[in-house]
């Protein structure tokens, strides 16, 4: 079994059985999917939040997750079209709780290792669009919870170059841009 199999069936172990897809009428389509992601991680990094008030958190917070994002493309299998986590790589290690469906959107719990935990929102779009939010369940006090939402949508059946599981960045989110020199 190849690494990325290896990490799928792990993934799915731990998260992917939260929910099951039938109950949404989604199967999901295999192939090229293109991930923007957005969060207000820069507001945990460039700002100290004892000293920017919440008010000023909240604000900068909805900025950071509506302005410029990261961008990649990935070459999801069926499964990972079915279970997004999986496609972004996020969940390991984690347990999911207190699953709730409505519409096509499923809400669940992560707990995950080290006492981190995530409210998490999955809504299946369509066939070729899913979005994906993650918010952290237990801030430290006084702060704005992290926030990250990855909107994936399918692009075409074939994924070029790129095998499946596998990904390619094209844009780093702007907490990971470095100035040039």
């Amino acid at each position: 079994m190849r690494a990325g199999a290896w990490l799928a069936a792990a993934l799915l172990a731990s998260v992917g059985a939260a929910y099951s897809v039938s109950e949404l009428g989604d199967d999901g389509k295999a192939g090229l999917w293109e991930e923007r992601t957005y969060s207000n991680m820069e507001l945990f990094i460039a700002h100290d939040p004892s000293k920017t008030s919440n008010d000023r958190q909240k604000m900068l917070s909805a900025q950071l997750l509506n302005g410029p994002g990261g961008l990649r493309h990935i070459c999801g299998t069926q499964l990972q079209a079915q279970h997004p986590l999986l496609m972004i790589g996020a969940g390991a290690g984690c347990k999911p709780s207190g699953e709730t469906i409505a519409g096509n959107t499923v809400r669940f719990d992560l707990a995950c290792r080290g006492g981190k935990g995530f409210h998490t929102e999955i809504a299946f779009e369509s066939a070729v669009h899913r979005t994906v939010t993650l918010t952290d369940s237990a801030p430290s006090p006084g702060e704005v919870p992290y926030v990250s939402k990855h909107d994936l949508r399918w692009i075409s059946a074939g994924c070029g170059d790129l095998k499946p599981g596998e990904m390619r960045e094209l844009v780093k989110p702007p907490y990971l841009r470095r100035p040039s020199p």
